[in-house]
């Protein structure tokens, strides 16, 4: 036979008291029941109390409000580490690239120079241009005279000077 035949054979005999008053034992076992299921109650309600506890931000704010504070702060350094890192990383470059960079757009204005500058500039912008680059041309002349006068020492007036003329 299986194994349950062995189960039921190695059960202990029942005793003539047991025998006498099932009814009682019956509700012996009710009463063991229904104190089981008493504190099952109180456990699940002490339970999921806590869980409304846990689960409720206000309150634990208010238990807490320290670590609430270190976790906000926590956050906002990982969120501005990994900012700050982001913003390293790109800056950056290896000068080997960024040559590589510079070169490859010198070459592209070489080969194609009608794509480097494409926009037209308006008449009055040109003539400001224009107005601007002869003044400035003029004013540089202008200062570039007086500074060489003005380092010149002037020639000695008298007999010598005439003689290196």
């Amino acid at each position: 036979m299986g194994e349950g035949a062995d189960r039921l054979k190695a059960l202990p005999p029942i005793t003539r008291k047991e025998r006498e008053t099932p009814k009682q034992r019956a509700r012996e076992i009710e009463g063991e029941i229904d104190d089981i299921r008493r504190s099952l109650d109180r456990d699940l309600s002490e339970l999921d109390k806590r869980r409304h506890e846990a689960t409720d931000w206000r309150l634990q704010l208010r238990r807490h409000p320290r670590l609430v504070a270190g976790l906000g702060i926590g956050a906002l350094a990982l969120v501005g580490g990994l900012v700050a890192v982001s913003i390293a990383k790109r800056r950056r470059e290896p000068p080997n690239r960024r040559a590589q960079r510079i070169g490859l757009a010198l070459r592209r204005g070489y080969e194609h120079p009608e794509k480097v500058a494409r926009k037209e500039l308006s008449v009055p912008v040109k003539l400001l241009a224009a107005v601007a680059t002869s003044l400035g041309t003029s004013l540089a002349k202008k200062y570039i005279e007086q500074a060489w006068n003005t380092r010149r020492p002037a020639p000695p007036a008298g007999p010598s000077a005439s003689l290196g003329a």
